[in-house]
């Protein structure tokens, strides 16, 4: 047992960070650049909803997002965008747009 202790230490460890990278795309994010505006990412079981307001309709309309590699994979009425957060800044970059987390 004491032999198997470490490698269920490591093997939790990596599999906790796979799950949390995910979780760092939930939060409230303001447009910093580009088109689009701001957004809520909610954890939704596996995946993810992207709520944002729609300014020329004037209600918020919602979409859901799944992992994928380092982002998260939208698909919207304009197509698919992909999200990832920048390592160096920590905003949110998809298809034209930047957000900062405002949370």
């Amino acid at each position: 047992m004491k032999k198997l202790m470490p490698l269920l230490i490591v093997a939790g460890s990596l599999f906790g960070c796979g799950q949390n990278n995910a979780d760092q795309f939930a939060g409230n994010w303001k447009k910093v650049s580009g088109q689009g505006t701001d957004m809520v990412i909610t954890k939704n079981g596996s995946g993810f909803l992207i709520k944002q307001h729609d300014p020329f309709l004037g209600n918020d309309l919602t979409y859901s997002a799944v992992p994928n590699g380092d982002g998260l994979d939208l698909s919207g009425p304009m197509g698919a965008v992909h999200f990832v957060i920048d390592k160096s800044s920590g905003h949110l970059i998809g298809a034209g747009e930047e957000l900062s987390r405002s949370n």
